[in-house]
């Protein structure tokens, strides 16, 4: 707990805080959360037809979401 008590300080509490927060039940939860408004937009955009707009979209979509998990 003493890392949230003030601002992470060097390589290694800034190594042990990032260890500390992917191990947490919460980003698991966040992943799947973001998987599925990425489901979400990517039904809406299917129903928008094909063109180069419509693909911008889903690459937006699946990048934003990969990068998230």
């Amino acid at each position: 707990m003493e890392l949230t008590r003030r601002p992470v300080e060097g390589a290694a509490e800034l190594e042990e805080a990032l260890r500390l927060l992917r191990a947490h039940p919460a980003m698991e939860e966040a992943r799947r959360h973001t998987r599925r408004l990425a489901d979400e937009a990517r039904a809406l955009l299917d129903g928008m037809g094909d063109g180069p707009a419509v693909e911008a979209l889903r690459s937006l979509v699946d990048g934003v979401a990969e990068r998230s998990v």
